[in-house]
């Protein structure tokens, strides 16, 4: 496992068969151009992986702070979401009706506690599947700037769907429903449609 963004940068670039830096300064004539485009994209990347799933090293339970503000109509209360807020997974007893706005929760109940998926800085926080999965999205996203080769781009975003897909089934196996909550319900939904269309034909 990679244990800086460096190393996590590196396994990126010998994916696509590109030398590597030396740190995300390296002013090297190889390196330079290598450094200042992982340098750009890093945390952009970083947080669409982060929300494309429910991580389970990622996953955060928190009782919302109850914000003095009030929304102008429909809800009553409104909530701070915590700043390295990614991507909602459930809210804890409550009904559907709540909104997101901005950096706030919208909703008609003075109490929210929410899981949620945050923003991981440190690599070392990250588990082996997940920093698989963002190094094969870096290479992908990368690669054209670096090498400007179409081929080796479709095969890296392959790579990147194949981490995926690899995580959310570990996941299904060994996390809780509420981590792969999305998965369960397309599945689920797909049973039904399918149920359907064998009983109708």
């Amino acid at each position: 496992m990679a244990d800086s963004i460096t190393q996590l940068v590196n396994v990126a670039l010998s994916q696509m068969g590109h030398s590597r830096i030396m740190s995300l300064s390296d002013a090297s004539a190889q390196g330079s151009k290598a450094a200042a485009v992982m340098t750009d994209v890093y945390g952009t990347i970083r947080d669409s992986v982060l929300r494309a799933h429910n991580w389970n090293c990622a996953i955060v339970r928190m009782s919302l702070p109850l914000l003095t503000t009030t929304p102008a109509f429909k809800y009553e209360y409104e909530h701070q979401l915590p700043a390295d807020f990614l991507r909602l997974v459930r809210v804890q007893d409550v009904s559907d009706d709540y909104k997101i706005e901005g950096q706030k929760i919208l909703s008609h109940f003075s109490e929210m506690k929410i899981v949620y998926v945050r923003r991981i800085e440190n690599v070392i926080e990250m588990d082996a599947l997940l920093q698989e999965t963002l190094a094969a999205k870096l290479a992908a996203e990368t690669v054209l700037a670096l090498k400007g080769d179409t081929s080796t781009k479709d095969r890296l975003e392959n790579l990147y769907r194949d981490k995926l897909n690899e995580a959310r089934y570990i996941d299904a196996v060994e996390g809780p429903l509420e981590t792969i909550e999305g998965f369960t319900w397309v599945n689920s939904r797909l049973a039904g449609s399918t149920s359907l269309t064998s009983e109708t034909t």
